[in-house]
């Protein structure tokens, strides 16, 4: 990893703190630069303030990908909704 630049790629940029800590992680193995490409960016709920370096679209809604399987009745939406559970 040293004297690399890396580009992290994901779906979805939310929060982004899954992305700070691959970040801060492949920083300490030695890389040189670490970029960040998504397919959707939520600037609404970074709680960072990094903004990915390539994204295709923004947006603050929920995002389904058709690899993930369908929830039929709901319950990972709800439970969204309702926020972490305590």
């Amino acid at each position: 990893m040293a004297d690399q630049v890396v580009l992290l790629v994901d779906e979805v940029h939310d929060s982004g703190r899954t992305a700070e800590w691959a970040r801060k992680l492949l920083a300490e193995l030695g890389a040189t630069a670490v970029l960040m490409a998504v397919i959707h960016y939520k600037p609404g709920a970074n709680a960072t303030g990094y903004e990915p370096d390539f994204y295709i679209e923004t947006t603050n809604g929920w995002v389904h990908y058709p690899w993930e399987p369908i929830d039929l009745l709901g319950s990972i939406y709800q439970a969204a909704l309702r926020g972490p559970v305590r």
